[in-house]
């Protein structure tokens, strides 16, 4: 097994990769980052579908169908 690292060690320097030399730590930072990435994309179409109370009762007094409204 630690031949078959060294090898591949070597066949990543070679085709100018860089090692990770701590695995885990770097695998926590990729997850914040994807996880930050996909919440922001999120917020957005959160944002675009989300519809107040008040976007609701503007529709509804454009549509004429606000029994409150009409009195």
């Amino acid at each position: 097994m630690q031949d078959w690292i060294a090898k591949l060690n070597l066949f990543l320097l070679f085709n100018d990769y860089k090692l990770l030399e701590d695995a885990k730590r770097v695998g926590a930072e990729v997850a914040k980052f994807l996880l930050k990435k996909s919440l922001q994309k999120y917020r957005i179409i959160q944002d675009q579908l989300y519809k107040s109370d008040f976007d609701k009762l503007i529709k509804a007094s454009k549509n004429g169908t606000d029994n409150k409204m009409k009195g």
